[in-house]
């Protein structure tokens, strides 16, 4: 067809099917590449053969016809241009990609450049797509693919890390217990395989060993409660003994059994698991119980011992007799059982003193009988006043009002 504008040269733009065109003037012919757009380095050496003769026809022309051919030759410029730019941007990413760990040695260390390649190679693909021939399009997509499962394999390192450090953190020596134990068994079976893993940076490494440090304390701190626990129970020498079987002579293994115990709580109460905890508290109830048993037996001897003799009692032994009566109160039917044998006939016969005594002195005998019952009967007095001054204020409340009644 023709190129308009040319009328006073014999310029013709011919297209072909091959996808060049042929541009006729009169000194010639010059094959033109049909789409610019399209062009790879593979064209350079026809686009610059182009060129060339654009720009030798040009050298010996001027005027209107020349406009076309320099539009022509600015198109080619622009062309070659960016198909060397499409080459500069693919050589650079060729060298930095063959600088990139392989897989299986690629760590966090190398993400920063990864991302960089990535974001490189897509916006090559979006901005020089059409200049890449079809090896480098297949070739980036490659790289693309191959950085991209690099890039996840970091990810998933760590993740795995950073699930580690927060499993441990979680753990304080305080409260670190035996149920603990399978789970800081996995942690570290998981830290050793991350220590064999290529894919993890030296400073990684480091933090993964300090990690393995703290595992070791939290194990020392188990071990040594499983270990005071142990010796408790070693200690403890009471067997079957309990509160409905105690006799004194178990007072000594009894407090020795409870001492171990309660030490051992006293230091690793919140490491012991619920299962040992439940067992110690229980160990704990039955030993406290048959010493409360003795204690009480004790204490009501003790009272015993300070009362006076039979033919000595008077008013002035009453509080030591009330004494004796509360901690005799106090005992179980089986504690009764283990007081000595001379102490209880004592007991009942300076009860018996001290009722003789009473009875033989009438007053204190009543005043005895209204300490007995005087809560009772105070009770009974404050409630009588209460109502008595009720109903009194009720009935002068009628006669005045009777008496406002009358006077209307």
């Amino acid at each position: 067809f023709d190129l308009p504008g040319l009328s006073d040269v014999d310029v013709t733009l011919e297209s072909q099917t091959s996808g060049y065109s042929t541009l006729t003037t009169g000194s010639g012919t010059i094959t033109l590449v049909g789409d610019l757009e399209h062009t790879t380095v593979d064209d350079l050496t026809d686009l610059a053969n182009t060129k060339a003769s654009l720009e030798d026809y040009l050298d010996g022309h001027d005027g209107e016809a020349t406009s076309i051919v320099t539009d022509l030759l600015v198109d080619y410029e622009h062309a070659i241009a960016e198909i060397n730019e499409t080459e500069e941007k693919v050589h650079t990413i060729e060298d930095s990609y063959a600088t990139v760990a392989d897989i299986d040695h690629v760590t966090s260390a190398d993400e920063e450049k990864i991302e960089a390649l990535i974001a490189a190679i897509i916006e090559t693909q979006e901005n020089n797509g059409n200049h890449l021939t079809t090896a480098e399009a297949e070739e980036l997509e490659d790289m693309l693919d191959d950085l991209q499962a690099k890039l996840a394999r970091i990810e998933e390192v760590k993740a795995d890390l950073a699930d580690v450090d927060t499993r441990i953190n979680s753990y304080d020596l305080s409260t670190v217990s035996k149920d603990d134990l399978s789970d800081l068994e996995e942690l570290k079976d998981k830290i050793e395989e991350l220590l064999d893993s290529t894919n993890v940076t030296e400073a990684e490494k480091d933090h993964l060993n300090e990690l393995l440090e703290i595992i070791a304390e939290l194990e020392a701190r188990i071990e040594a409660a499983e270990k005071a626990l142990e010796e408790a129970e070693h200690n403890d020498h009471t067997g079957g003994i309990n509160s409905g079987n105690v006799t004194p002579d178990d007072q000594t293994s009894l407090e020795d059994a409870l001492s171990g115990y309660t030490d051992a709580l006293g230091v690793f109460d919140s490491n012991l698991s619920l299962a040992d905890l439940f067992d110690v508290n229980n160990r704990i109830s039955i030993i406290s119980s048959a010493l409360d048993i003795l204690d009480q037996v004790a204490e009501f001897e003790a009272m015993i011992s300070r009362l006076p003799n039979p033919e000595d009692v008077d008013y002035s032994s009453r509080l030591l007799i009330k004494a004796a009566e509360g901690a005799y109160g106090a005992l179980s039917e089986y504690g009764r059982t283990l007081v000595g044998p001379s102490l209880p006939a004592k007991y009942r016969a300076v009860l018996d003193a001290y009722r003789a005594y009473l009875e033989g002195s009438p007053l204190l005998y009543a005043f005895e009988t209204l300490d007995v019952f005087w809560w009772g009967l105070t009770t009974f007095a404050i409630v009588g006043i209460f109502v008595f001054i009720t109903r009194r204020t009720h009935r002068r409340y009628i006669e005045a009002t009777e008496d406002t009644d009358d006077d209307f």
